[in-house]
C-alpha cells in the first residue's frame, strides 16, 4: 500500500489461488494507494520465483475526481496502469462514506458489490476523464432551465 507522498510498503507472498483472484492492478484514492500484482501458474510447486515487480508510478494523463473528507470535487492524476474511474460507497453502522479515485481496468471486472458482516460496499467504476462524478443537484437544476431557454431562442 501507497501513501502518495509518504511510506511505501510491500509484501511478498506465495500461495495457492482460484484464476478468479489471479488479478494484477491497483486502486488509487490520492491519500492512499493499494497495488496488487500477481504472477499465476497451473502445476504442483510452480510459485517458487519472485513475484513481478510493481509498475511504474508516473502519471499517466488520466484524471478522475477524489475526495479530501467529505469534499468530492477534487482532482486526481491517475499513475501507471490505472485507466479507469472508480467512486465506492461502504455503509458502516447506518453511516455513508464516499470515495473515489483511479483504478485499473482488471480491478473493475467481476462484481465489485458485497457485504462484509455490518460493511455494505458499492464500487462501480467508469471510463473517460472525470467521469466518476454525478451532477450536484445544482447542476440538474440548471440544466433543466437551459433547455427551454434553448428552445425558445432556436424556435422564436
Amino acid at each position: 500500500m501507497t501513501s502518495l507522498g509518504t511510506t511505501q510498503t510491500e509484501a511478498g507472498i506465495k500461495t495457492c489461488a482460484a484464476p478468479a483472484q489471479c488479478v494484477s492492478g491497483s486502486f488509487n484514492f490520492g491519500l492512499s494507494r493499494i497495488s496488487v500484482y500477481t504472477q499465476c501458474c497451473d502445476s504442483n510447486l510452480c510459485n517458487n520465483q519472485q513475484p513481478p515487480p510493481l509498475p511504474g508510478t508516473s502519471p499517466n494523463g488520466k484524471k478522475c475526481f477524489t475526495c479530501m473528507g467529505d469534499d468530492c470535487t477534487s482532482t486526481l492524476e491517475c499513475i501507471g496502469p490505472e485507466d479507469r474511474c472508480i467512486k465506492g460507497s461502504m455503509t458502516v453502522n447506518g453511516q455513508k462514506v464516499t470515495r473515489k479515485g483511479c483504478v485499473s481496468k482488471s480491478m473493475c471486472s467481476g462484481s465489485l458489490n458485497s457485504h462484509l458482516g455490518a460493511v455494505a460496499v458499492d464500487l462501480s467504476c467508469c471510463e473517460g476523464d472525470m467521469c466518476n462524478n454525478a451532477l450536484r443537484i445544482g447542476q440538474s437544476i440548471l440544466f433543466l432551465l437551459l433547455v427551454p431557454l434553448a428552445s425558445f431562442i432556436l424556435f422564436n
